[in-house]
């Protein structure tokens, strides 16, 4: 038995792959670029899959998975996730089933089968693949996951409209389970303000380094109209821009040089108006440790100015 069927529209990725039985291949379908991902099911390649290619992959093999897969068995962890739409990095090896009757052995090595009761109520469908529940779904990457791999997971949950009571009824209902302290604390700093995965991991990169936890999408007057900034303290008037190459790419920018020189001037008149801007790039999460002095660093500098007198 399981619960309603949701069907998520998602970013360049609208529903899992065709799957195909092997023997029911033809040419078309070679021509297509099909593969067989797990025994004797073909997949047809998403022209809208997702633009990460590890999770378009797992995806891939989730959807081929459930084709042959008996009921009572769900797909959880970073896989639901994937299955969810939500935002991944470093995305695992592994797809994890959780199944209501006893591990199989000499199981696919890619999959990690679990054997625990999970609440109906944590447990759906999305486009027809069965799944926990999208709360559960965080909550169990929150538990089992190193923290910025789960509170990108988590913010992008949450922006889909999970709550913070939904998150806490999950909590509940797993008690002791091994990893809920885990999640209860890193589950305080979810914020779905946080709109890509840069934003979440500059976020979770700046806490780290014991810098206060900063706001997400902060308001700023300017001659140009109200802006907003990805995160940032207003009581310093400091903000931190995450400069993801994408947003400037023919794939969000009609005119990728006018998108450049959009930015520019917003980031003028952020300035104008009395606020300090660090802009940060994939290349600086890389070395936390200067991300968090330079931010330290626009901190001094607007007590000096005193920008947070205005």
């Amino acid at each position: 038995m399981r619960t309603q069927t949701t069907t998520q529209l998602r970013p360049f990725e609208v529903a899992p792959p065709r799957v195909i039985k092997t023997s029911d291949l033809r040419a078309e379908h070679l021509r297509r670029g099909a593969r067989t991902v797990y025994r004797g099911r073909a997949v047809l390649p998403n022209p809208l899959a997702s633009a990460d290619r590890s999770a378009a992959e797992m995806l891939d093999l989730v959807a081929a998975i459930a084709s042959t897969s008996p009921d009572q068995q769900w797909f959880c962890f970073e896989a639901a996730a994937v299955v969810w739409g939500c935002d991944t990095v470093s995305l695992g090896a592994h797809v994890d089933i959780n199944q209501s009757f006893a591990q199989r052995r000499g199981a696919d090595q890619r999959i990690r089968r679990h054997h625990s009761t999970i609440p109906r109520d944590q447990l759906t469908e999305v486009d027809g693949i069965p799944v926990t529940s999208l709360a559960r779904t965080a909550v169990d990457c929150a538990r089992s996951l190193p923290g910025r791999r789960a509170l990108v997971i988590a913010d992008s949950a949450v922006r889909q409209g999970v709550s913070g009571a939904d998150l806490q009824v999950v909590l509940e209902t797993l008690g002791g389970r091994r990893g809920v302290r885990q999640a209860r604390d890193l589950l305080r700093l979810v914020d779905g303000g946080a709109e890509s995965p840069g934003e979440t991991l500059t976020r979770w990169a700046l806490i780290d380094q014991g810098l206060p936890v900063p706001s997400t999408q902060v308001q700023v007057s300017t001659a140009l109209g109200v802006r907003y900034g990805d995160i940032g303290w207003p009581d310093l008037r400091v903000l931190v821009e995450f400069d993801g190459r994408l947003k400037y790419s023919d794939r969000y920018a009609s005119d990728p040089v006018e998108a450049v020189v959009a930015e520019k001037r917003r980031q003028e008149a952020i300035e104008d108006a009395g606020w300090i801007v660090v802009r940060v790039m994939w290349e600086d999460l890389h070395h936390p440790e200067r991300l968090a002095a330079r931010v330290r660093a626009a901190f001094a500098r607007a007590r000096r100015l005193g920008l947070a007198s205005r």
